[in-house]
């Protein structure tokens, strides 16, 4: 999902977000690294849910925006 928010925030001319107001959440990496950390040292059962998403949802186009800034790419149109 990662490679395909960057391609979108690095789309040149109009971002062609059609469900930009979708709300998503997203997982650090580091929880996810410090999930399989505790499972591979057994300290978590096996067979267990875990919610690592973040707490906060966010719309599409504000990720995808957000982006584009890190990139360092100026606004875009969506």
């Amino acid at each position: 999902m990662t490679a395909l928010l960057r391609a979108l925030a690095a789309f040149p001319v109009a971002l062609p977000l059609a469900a930009g107001m979708a709300r998503v959440q997203t997982v650090s990496t580091g929880d996810i690294a410090h999930a399989i950390i505790l499972a591979l040292n057994g300290k978590i059962r096996s067979r267990q849910v875990f919610d690592l998403v973040e707490d906060r949802s966010h719309s599409l186009e504000d990720i995808v925006c957000a982006w584009r800034a890190h990139l360092g790419l100026p606004p875009a149109r969506i």
